[in-house]
């Protein structure tokens, strides 16, 4: 609460100190001309944002039904560790929704395929590359935590929940799409039909697999759900995320994540860590970079190497006789 009210006192200073505060005393204003199609929106905003909290929490409420809390404990953990692969592209689709809703608003498709596109790109070669480092050196990192035996059964929990977020990011922003289009109804049926497809898969695999059935029926409804909505955007507005350099990145990802599988290192967990998602950060960054499959990420290492070389140079130059 405090966190927010600081906020919200900062922004008021800010936008007072800038211009004009927004908020206006006139009794002529008439906010709502169309209040219907407001409210509508509004509605199934709220009912799309309480189905995919259903459709993504209830596996765990399940899984505490069907087994117990300490299962749903080593659940919930690997469902912490798997978000964090997600953090790079949560951050870009947060900061491009205005992007998207005004090139919606003046519809022009062609920029928003653009959009479309150089996001699904990018969202996936950093969700890509956090989800391998996190599956090669998992093992690694559970020697180095409390009860080593219990979290490192998570592992095979721990690569379909990984798959779940590499699909999400993936299909790029097609949530915003579709929501800032006269379609926006439609991803809440999407939304029921997870949820539904998420309680069917646990009730039957969860009593034979445990928590990495309820892993594996999480990736089975979101990756059915992405799929959809991915379908119904290129159905109703001939848009598609997908490009040639989409599919070079998978194939190199796995490629990758199967040669650093197969190595072994004599030395401890600690080290092990390092070594491996550091040779595989190498291998997959440096390939990508390489190939110029990502203009914008090859971009953001030439930004971050002027930099490196400038700060050197002022370096040189203060230490210089």
């Amino acid at each position: 609460c405090l966190y927010y009210v600081l906020a919200i006192c900062w922004l008021i200073l800010y936008l007072k100190k800038k211009d004009k505060l927004f908020v206006d005393l006139s009794f002529n204003y008439k906010p709502f001309t169309k209040i219907k199609q407001m409210l509508k929106f509004a509605g199934f905003s709220i009912l799309g944002g309480a189905s995919a909290i259903l459709a993504l929490r209830i596996d765990s409420i399940l899984v505490t039904s069907f087994i117990g809390a300490e299962a749903n404990g080593q659940f919930t953990l690997a469902i912490f560790i798997c978000n964090v692969a997600y953090i790079p592209a949560t951050a870009l689709t947060d900061s491009l929704n205005a992007v998207v809703s005004a090139i919606s608003k003046n519809q022009d498709n062609s920029e928003l395929q653009k959009i479309y596109t150089k996001s699904s790109r990018n969202m996936f070669i950093q969700t890509l590359w956090i989800a391998m480092c996190i599956y090669v050196s998992f093992l690694s990192l559970s020697q180095l935590m409390p009860n080593a035996e219990k979290v490192a059964y998570i592992y095979p929990a721990i690569g379909w929940l990984l798959l779940a977020r590499i699909i999400d990011a993936m299909t790029g922003v097609n949530h915003h799409i579709l929501s800032y289009s006269k379609y926006y109804t439609l991803e809440l049926y999407l939304l029921l039909l997870m949820a539904i497809l998420n309680i069917i898969l646990n009730y039957v695999l969860l009593p034979i697999y445990g928590i990495h059935g309820a892993a594996f029926a999480t990736f089975a409804s979101v990756c059915i759900y992405n799929i959809l909505k991915t379908w119904i955007v290129y159905l109703k507005l001939g848009l598609h995320p997908f490009s040639k350099e989409t599919f070079q990145i998978a194939v190199i990802g796995i490629g990758y994540t199967i040669f650093i599988l197969n190595i072994s290192f004599p030395f401890n967990a600690f080290a092990n860590l390092l070594i491996y998602s550091g040779i595989l950060s190498i291998l997959f960054l440096g390939t990508i970079y390489y190939l110029n499959l990502s203009p914008d990420f090859n971009q953001l290492i030439i930004r971050i190497l002027k930099k490196l070389n400038r700060n050197n140079c002022l370096l040189y130059t203060s230490d210089a006789p």
